[in-house]
């Protein structure tokens, strides 16, 4: 938002369910990316309507064109009521061209419609194309733009190309306007982007007549790219022929749009596209092979595995592997026992991915071999899904010895996985295994990932590590501090002496979010994804411990806190001159939903309110 949207828009602003978030995983500072919407009060909105008689063309403009783009509901029905008042034909090209911004659906074609023969050329261009985009439109309307004249006159090019575009873009929709002896009569038209734009729109009309598959036809031979290209995006490709010809066109857009566009035909010719030069259309051939209704079969599936090991695009790779779960998912056939077979193919990223796959199928059946694999393994990233897929798929306590054996493997990414999948599968050797990886001397991430299995697996004996981590903050990075924060608020202590830790870990706790405990020229707070996951392990405490009077008294002080409404956090701590606690709608949010699960109330979002509004205005007079 630039300074003049702030003058008259305010943010709405969605929060996650915080509790839900922590009791399955850290909260991390991600989740602090919320969903938002601008708004506009409706006496803000009588105020702008105010300024827009007001403003000079230019100011008005600039106006119209933020809170386009600040995706305001709002603004539609202004722009929509401004249209008409605007005596510029060049604001009202501007205006139609910010419509076209807003949601559609909400667009009465009527609004538009006489924009259509606008005497202003940009205009009327803006209005064809945001006529052809409204979803309840009657595509009739714009017929005299298809034409070379319109009343006697020549149609200008750049008019009738915005009409035929409209026409080709929605397709089936636009097609039901026109029969095939019209479009048949642009054949030959003087423009060779009308004749593209035609055939297009042609080749959604069904049925389709032998005078359109000529047409067809005789645009995949042209000499002309963009004739080529028309033929390419045919969604319903009858010929093999010519198809064939399109997937080995010189041009790489038209081989690509040949794919792009397939419905679900020709399942051979795709896959042999998969093998294409080009990244672009290798790409094109993987996605567009989901459409296919009988993908589920050997060759198919064989090709799309050799496509997981493209050497040049990870992109290609990653679809590809989406490509197989969704045929696995959803369509019956091998592709389940080839993946599996290819769990032991030589070509390590075939291995990775069928991994991958197999893990997002949840499919356990392929454990044993999973499990088999791993002592032959050496690439890394494999090790690593491996154990992701023994953590997501084996039973409680199965694979000590196994998980033992990384734990000393010079990967970082593969000992934290091995933190996480002991903690998850609560192995007997887990507690051992925790303690050694939180002191990992080489990687903070193994050590994050220890304190999280902690969580995982949640003994009361782990809170003197966990201690040690919170009060070491000179020499332990934030997301350490941030899940042995969580895993705090997991613990259950097994006798007194664990029970007594427990409080003293709370009483950390309580520091850590109102304290400056970062070290520094000048000390700081916590960051808020370490303060959020401490808060809520303390409201846990209170709740799980409710003989423990300390608890509830330690957590309604960090509330008490952040519950400050953020408008006035800036007076925290103002005679003391210290840092205040970093207090704001994030925080006042968490507080809210704390107490509300405290409660037992349903959790709810509470919305920045909007500041006050103030307009000054000078009339400008032409």
């Amino acid at each position: 938002m630039t300074p003049l949207s702030t003058i008259y828009c305010s943010l709405a602003v969605f929060f996650p369910l915080w509790m839900q978030i922590w009791q399955s995983e850290p909260i991390s500072s991600a989740d602090f990316d919320r969903g938002s919407h601008y708004q506009i009060e409706p006496e803000t909105l009588d105020k702008v309507r105010e300024g827009l008689r007001l403003c000079a063309p230019d100011l008005r403009c600039r106006l119209l064109l933020e809170l386009s783009e600040a995706q305001i509901p709002a603004t539609q029905s202004l722009l929509l009521d401004w249209l008409q008042q605007e005596p510029l034909p060049e604001l009202q090209a501007t205006i139609l061209s910010y419509l076209g911004k807003t949601d559609l659906a909400g667009i009465e074609p009527a609004r538009i419609q006489p924009y259509l023969a606008s005497k202003h050329l940009q205009t009327q261009e803006n209005a064809i194309a945001l006529y052809g985009q409204i979803p309840q439109a009657d595509f009739s309307a714009l017929l005299p733009y298809l034409q070379a004249e319109l009343d006697g006159s020549v149609l200008p090019l750049k008019i009738r190309r915005a009409a035929w575009r409209c026409f080709a873009a929605k397709g089936a929709l636009a097609a039901k306007t026109l029969t095939n002896a019209a479009l048949l009569a642009f054949k030959d038209d003087p423009s060779i982007e009308v004749q593209a734009l035609a055939l297009q729109t042609a080749a959604y009309i069904e049925p389709r007549s032998r005078q359109i598959s000529n047409w067809l036809d005789q645009a995949a031979k042209s000499d002309k790219a963009l004739l080529r290209l028309a033929a390419a995006k045919d969604p319903r490709p009858e010929s093999a022929e010519r198809l064939q010809m399109l997937l080995e066109d010189r041009e790489v857009t038209v081989r690509a749009a040949a794919c792009a566009a397939n419905q679900g035909s020709h399942q051979e010719l795709l896959l042999q596209s998969l093998k294409d030069p080009n990244a672009a259309v290798r790409l094109a051939a993987v996605i567009a092979l989901r459409r296919q209704s009988s993908l589920n079969n050997e060759t198919a599936i064989l090709a799309l595995l050799d496509s997981c090991r493209d050497p040049y695009s990870e992109l290609i790779r990653d679809e590809s592997e989406t490509s197989l779960f969704l045929c696995a998912q959803n369509q019956a056939g091998p592709a389940k026992e080839l993946l599996k077979e290819a769990l032991i193919h030589e070509d390590s990223l075939i291995r990775l991915h069928a991994t991958r796959i197999l893990v997002k199928l949840n499919e356990s059946s392929a454990m044993p071999i999973i499990a088999a694999n791993l002592a032959k393994e050496s690439n890394s990233e494999n090790l690593v899904a491996a154990v992701q897929a023994l953590t997501q798929m084996s039973q409680p306590g199965s694979h000590a010895a196994l998980l033992q054996s990384y734990v000393e493997h010079p990967s970082p990414l593969l000992r934290a996985a091995v933190a996480v999948a002991v903690g998850t599968l609560r192995t007997d050797n887990a507690e051992a295994i925790l303690e050694k990886l939180c002191l990992d001397p080489d990687s903070d991430e193994v050590r994050a990932a220890a304190f999280q299995g902690m969580g995982l697996f949640p003994k009361g004996s782990f809170a003197a590590s966990i201690l040690k981590c919170l009060k070491n903050t000179s020499k332990t990075s934030s997301k350490e501090r941030r899940n042995a924060a969580w895993a705090c608020g997991k613990l259950m202590p097994e006798n007194s002496a664990q029970e007594k830790k427990l409080v003293e870990l709370a009483q950390r706790l309580l520091l850590q979010c109102t304290v400056p405990v970062i070290p520094g020229m000048e000390p700081m707070f916590e960051e808020i994804d370490v303060i959020a996951n401490a808060m809520y392990s303390l409201v846990q405490l209170q709740k799980r411990f409710p003989q423990y009077n300390e608890f509830g008294e330690l957590s309604e002080k960090v509330l008490a806190v952040y519950g400050v409404p953020w408008e006035e956090a800036a007076n925290i701590g103002g005679a003391s001159q210290s840092m205040p606690p970093p207090v704001d709608a994030s925080t006042n949010s968490l507080v809210n939903q704390a107490r509300q699960w405290l409660q037992g109330e349903q959790a709810s979002t509470e919305a920045i309110p909007p500041s006050s509004l103030g307009f000054i205005y000078q009339k400008y007079n032409e």
